[in-house]
């Protein structure tokens, strides 16, 4: 615990709290953008960022079923229930029951689907291609090591949380 605090005393001391509000404000601002630019190219061509993905990691797993899924995106079995119909409801999607257990059903790509997990793949990579424009490899190695202390640092004070709890 003494360690940590004088952590925190030293890296208070190299940065300064406005700095560091500063690029928490363009975190928060950059997140907006992103969410707003996606759900406009969303609503003029189909799918969701959020539903491309879900598609997408069905592919990924390859006929899962709704439990591992859930897991995997950290929601409830019944939230995912909701996303899941719009997919099927679109033709994205089939549920399979299983012939040994109809307890059991797993999750299909149909054809529309697989065309459509091509054409998100495709337009993911545009995206992010043009929104890291102008950044070279080593900036870019450079935001996966802040990153990873960014995930060390809440790590630790998740720590601290759950001993004094």
């Amino acid at each position: 615990m003494f360690s940590i605090l004088t952590n925190r005393r030293c890296l208070m001391e190299l940065l300064e709290f406005e700095d560091i509000k500063e690029i928490f404000l363009q975190f928060k601002s950059l997140h907006k953008n992103i969410q707003e630019l996606t759900s406009k190219k969303s609503n003029r061509e189909g799918l969701s960022a959020d539903q491309c993905y879900l598609l997408g990691l069905i592919d990924h797993f390859g006929h899962p079923n709704q439990k591992i899924l859930a897991e995997r995106l950290k929601i409830t079995p019944a939230t995912l229930s909701v996303r899941l119909q719009r997919l099927e409801k679109a033709g994205f999607i089939e549920k399979v029951v299983s012939r040994h257990d109809k307890r059991n059903v797993s999750l299909h790509i149909t054809e529309k689907g697989k065309e459509e997990i091509k054409s998100c793949k495709d337009d993911m990579k545009m995206f992010t291609t043009r929104l890291f424009g102008g950044i070279n490899k080593e900036d870019l190695d450079r935001m996966k090591t802040y990153c990873q202390i960014f995930e060390k640092n809440i790590r630790l004070m998740k720590e601290e949380l759950d001993v004094q709890d």
